[in-house]
């Protein structure tokens, strides 16, 4: 039951991300606020996600950062 919530809350907050980038098409100020709240709660889910499966570590925590720096990095670019 947990691991279904974890996989909806994780679908929501990637969906309502999408959905808010293409609603703000035309305002990057928004767009850019949208990818840095939709980066940070999914790096707040896969810390609570790695803590309940008890196997959370500082390489995990170093990897996910990692992930969303370099996705933040190449959708921020798309604002030029």
């Amino acid at each position: 039951m947990i691991k279904k919530l974890e996989n909806i809350i994780l679908g929501f907050i990637l969906v309502t991300g999408l959905f808010l980038y293409i609603y703000f098409r035309n305002n990057s100020h928004y767009q850019r606020n949208i990818i840095y709240l939709t980066g940070g709660s999914y790096f707040l889910w896969s810390l609570y996600h790695h803590y309940q499966k008890g196997d959370l570590h500082l390489s995990i925590i170093i990897e996910y950062l990692i992930i969303i720096l370099f996705a933040l990095v190449v959708i921020s670019s798309t604002f030029l």
